[in-house]
């Protein structure tokens, strides 16, 4: 039988394709989050330093060491930004280096995990992190472990320092609008045998796209339901949040 012969067949036909397109103009398209563009520029920014840092070559081999200079200043606030550009360098460096693992707690983890055998006595300096092994007495905030370790050393040291960090919109015309992701930071690459900062810079990266309007408070929207991670949206202070009327 022809669905499409006769009055009725034709009509009907028209009545799909007219259902069909108010669902097409009515469903809001689906774009990575606000969070998924900053990792994109923090991504953006550690390639920039590993390629473009003038004096050091990191290649395959080069092992590197993270530290997140923001972690120091207790007033510095914004953990949830730094820990998202933190995980965003690991990924990135990881592809292109030997990432080697220095934050405490996990190096104290690793570092019990790598004794061959229980000799000796070192404390583990919960407040000062890795950089807190001691080997003199013990206070409150250590604990004990009997064994010694050795772990590769570094050669690099990679601190960095987020300066600015957030997302700008801008409307483009009736339904768009650019998303406009920026990270600015200040970063060292540090000699990690003599302490000497072979290169120091600012530098500043982007990722941008155009959304459709209706999609704004979509991109926004911070974790699932299940586990509400405080992604971070518009936060940041590159101008705050920009409305879009």
């Amino acid at each position: 039988m022809d669905l499409t012969s006769g009055k009725g067949g034709k009509a009907g036909i028209i009545s799909v394709l007219i259902l069909a397109l108010v669902g097409c103009a009515t469903q809001v398209p689906r774009y990575p989050s606000n969070a998924d563009l900053l990792v994109v520029a923090s991504r953006a920014a550690c390639t920039e330093i590993v390629l473009n840092n003038g004096k050091v070559s990191i290649v395959k081999d080069t092992k590197l060491v993270l530290a997140d200079l923001n972690a120091v200043v207790p007033s510095s606030g914004g953990n949830t930004m730094n820990a998202l550009v933190r995980d965003a360098f690991v990924e990135e460096l990881s592809a292109r280096a030997v990432v080697m693992q220095r934050e405490a707690p996990i190096f104290n983890r690793i570092a019990r995990e790598s004794m061959p055998s229980l000799s000796g006595t070192i404390f583990f300096d919960g407040k000062a992190g890795a950089a807190g092994i001691q080997e003199n007495s013990a206070e409150e905030s250590r604990t004990a472990v009997q064994g010694r370790f050795a772990l590769p050393t570094a050669d690099y040291l990679l601190a960095y320092r987020v300066l600015d960090m957030g997302v700008q919109y801008r409307k483009i015309s009736a339904k768009e609008i650019r998303r406009d992701a920026q990270i600015y930071l200040y970063y060292e690459l540090i000699d990690a045998k003599s302490g000497q900062v072979a290169r120091a810079e600012r530098i500043k990266m982007s990722a941008t796209d155009a959304i459709d309007c209706r999609a704004k408070s979509d991109v926004e929207k911070s974790g699932l339901t299940l586990f509400d991670y405080p992604m971070p949206t518009t936060r940041g202070n590159i101008g705050g949040p920009v409305k879009v009327k």
